[in-house]
């Protein structure tokens, strides 16, 4: 299955420097998409889906002050609940983002100017909770199923002992 990081954001300079620092250390593994509104971040993570394709981080780099972005973070994690989500803010924007809609959607918030070792590791960081959910939904899934099976069995059994 293809994993797709996805960036977003109205602020072409953050969005280039996004784009390089993650290909150069994440390109290899996954592929790097950055997108420059609401509306192509809403269809690419569609298509993606559409393609089997999932997207483990949304990278935001545009203001959290503006009511569109806490709009869109909130209506992309409704439509894919599993996503991670990076803000990029600046220092005033960071106790908004504290008490504001988007604060429980979001996995973390990096300074605007960022530190490439900050930004390496968070995202790595974020990428292997994301494995460590997913490896965990599906052991939940494997063990209702055998739960189930060992219902049926358990049933199976008490019918045989009442027979007798």
């Amino acid at each position: 299955m293809t994993r797709t990081i996805l960036g977003v954001g109205h602020d072409a300079a953050a969005l280039d420097c996004l784009s390089r620092a993650l290909e150069s250390h994440f390109g290899a593994h996954y592929p790097i998409e950055i997108v420059t509104s609401r509306t192509t971040a809403c269809d690419r993570l569609a298509a993606l889906h559409d393609q089997g394709a999932a997207t483990p981080l949304l990278i935001a780099a545009w203001s959290a002050l503006e009511p569109l972005a806490a709009d869109c973070l909130q209506h992309l994690h409704i439509c894919y609940p599993q996503m991670l989500s990076i803000v990029l803010a600046t220092p005033a924007e960071v106790a908004v983002i504290r008490d504001s809609a988007i604060a429980p959607y979001l996995y973390r918030y990096l300074p605007q100017a960022w530190e490439e070792i900050d930004l390496q590791l968070t995202v790595r960081e974020a990428l292997r909770r994301y494995d460590q959910e997913q490896q965990l939904a599906s052991r939940v899934t494997a063990l209702q199923a055998a739960n189930a099976e060992l219902a049926r069995f358990k049933h199976s059994l008490e019918q045989q002992v009442n027979e007798r």
